[in-house]
C-alpha cells in the first residue's frame, strides 16, 4: 500500500497523497510540486507539529495519488483562489494549464510561500489580513475588485477553482456566482480526510459527496458543494 517517495512521481492537479511517517502518523496533502516532490505544511495540529521537526533522512512514505485530475474547458481563463496550504493545489493548476490568475490570501506575510514560483506561472494577487504584504484585507476583496472590472465578453470564459478553509471558499463562491454560473465553479474545502478511497465517509461534503473520490474539487452546481 505504501511506497517510498520518488522524485518524479506524477501527481496531477486536483489529486492529493497521504504522507506516513512511522511513529508519527499519516495525513493527506496536496503536492506543491512533484519534481522534486515537495509539500506545503502549516503547523495546525499534533502531526504537523511533529512533521515540522523531523530531520533530513527521516523515513517517510507516500500513499496515492487520490482524487480526480481537473479538466478545465478548452481556452478557459482560470481564476484560482487559495488560502493557506490551498496554494499547493492551485499552483499545480496554474503550472499545468496556464492562463491563470492566482488569488492567494494569508493571515500575514510570514504565512505566504512559493510567491516567486507562483508569479512565474500566473498573474499573482496577494492579500494579508494584517496588511504586511499585498492588499490589506481578505483575498475575496481583491477577487471581487478584479471580476467587477472585467468586460462582459471575458466573463463567459472564466472557470474558478477555490481551495482552502470553508469560510474562504464559501465567500469566494458567493462572489463568483455574481459573475458566472455554478457549473464553472469548483471548490476544494479542507474536510477531514482519512482513508482516501471513499470507505470511511470522513470527508463527506454537506450533500454527501466524498472529497477523496468525487473531488478533490467539487462542482458548485450540486447543492451543498
Amino acid at each position: 500500500m505504501y511506497s517510498y517517495i520518488r522524485p518524479k512521481d506524477r501527481i496531477q492537479a486536483g489529486q492529493f497523497v497521504f504522507i506516513w511517517i512511522p511513529g508519527l502518523g499519516e495525513k493527506p496533502f496536496s503536492a506543491l510540486v512533484d519534481d522534486p516532490f515537495k509539500l506545503a505544511v502549516i503547523n495546525l495540529g499534533v502531526f504537523t507539529e511533529d512533521l515540522m521537526t523531523v530531520g533530513p533522512g527521516t523515513e517517510a512514505y507516500v500513499r496515492g495519488p487520490y482524487g480526480n485530475p481537473i479538466t478545465p474547458p478548452e481556452n478557459a481563463k482560470i481564476i484560482a483562489v487559495a488560502g493557506g496550504t490551498g496554494l499547493a493545489a492551485v499552483y499545480q493548476v496554474a503550472r499545468d494549464f496556464g492562463n491563470t490568475e492566482i488569488f492567494f490570501g494569508a493571515r500575514s506575510a510570514e504565512r505566504l510561500y512559493f510567491e516567486k514560483e507562483s508569479a512565474k506561472v500566473s498573474n499573482l494577487h496577494i492579500a494579508t489580513d494584517d496588511g504586511s504584504r499585498g492588499h490589506h484585507g481578505v483575498i475575496t476583496e481583491l477577487l471581487e475588485e478584479y471580476l467587477s472590472e472585467l468586460p462582459e465578453d471575458e466573463l463567459g470564459s472564466l472557470v474558478f477553482y477555490n481551495c482552502g478553509p470553508a469560510p474562504m471558499v464559501h465567500a469566494a463562491e458567493e462572489i463568483e456566482r455574481k459573475y458566472s454560473s455554478p457549473e464553472r465553479i469548483y471548490n476544494a474545502i479542507d474536510y477531514l480526510t482519512k482513508c482516501g478511497v471513499g470507505i470511511c465517509g470522513a470527508c463527506d461534503a454537506p450533500d454527501g459527496r466524498r472529497l477523496c473520490v468525487d473531488g478533490s474539487f467539487l462542482n458548485a452546481a450540486d447543492a451543498g458543494a
